[in-house]
């Protein structure tokens, strides 16, 4: 019993995160499809660029809690 309810915890815990992941990669997942239609990495090419601000802010982050 006891691990039926850690297994449900763990996926509990996991499903959201692995839904936004699926999700940052979807391009036109629109209800009722169960999978997105098209892919596309557009929304990572964005967060890997410089016009994001995403490394210098990572750096701030990692310096405040270091």
């Amino acid at each position: 019993m006891r691990r039926v309810a850690v297994a449900l915890a763990g996926l509990l815990a996991i499903a959201p995160l692995a839904l936004l992941a699926l999700w940052s990669v979807a391009r036109g997942w629109y209800w009722p499809a169960i999978v997105p239609r098209e892919w596309s990495w557009r929304a990572w090419q964005y967060v890997a660029s410089r016009e994001s601000g995403v490394g210098p802010a990572l750096g701030l982050s990692l310096g405040i809690a270091v």
